[in-house]
């Protein structure tokens, strides 16, 4: 087990981006297995919706994409993300739906390994730099074409 310090000597990230409390296990050169506990007092709930904490949609793909199976409440942009029974599951905004959410993935170990492998392939297939430059290319390319001009110049 490394401690806080020790994690820190370890990466470059430093507050509020060390999205890592604890490491629990490490195969030197090879992997490492560690602990983020979140709560609503995190910084990148401060300012997002103000009064109203919502997990930023990029650390729920991150959390996909490393394969981790994700909780998201049925509500605003998280539905975009999480096909529910899919990729992951949804809850009703409540205290014992999210409860109910967190004991399927405790009691269920294969439908939580699932949900984390089809996570990661949604991550890998719908976030990667290459589909971002195809996009942005194509939003500049119908700028481009509508003739329309919002530079101002001499």
């Amino acid at each position: 087990m490394l401690s806080s310090q020790e994690i820190l000597n370890l990466l470059p990230h430093r507050h509020p981006f060390v999205f890592i409390d604890r490491i629990t296990s490490i195969e030197p050169g090879k992997a490492a297995r560690g602990i983020k506990n979140v709560t609503v007092s995190e910084p990148v709930f401060q300012g997002h919706f103000p009064g109203y904490p919502v997990m930023p949609g990029v650390l729920i793909i991150e959390a996909m994409a490393l394969g981790k199976p994700v909780i998201g409440c049925r509500s605003g942009g998280v539905v975009e993300l999480i096909e529910n029974g899919e990729n992951g599951l949804l809850y009703d905004n409540s205290a014992m739906s999210l409860a109910r959410c967190m004991e399927i993935l405790l009691e269920d170990r294969a439908l939580a390994r699932r949900l984390g492998e089809k996570g990661a392939e949604y991550a890998r297939e719908k976030y990667t730099i290459e589909r971002y430059a195809r996009e942005v290319h194509e939003v500049l390319r119908r700028a481009v074409n509508s003739g329309i001009s919002h530079a101002r110049g001499p």
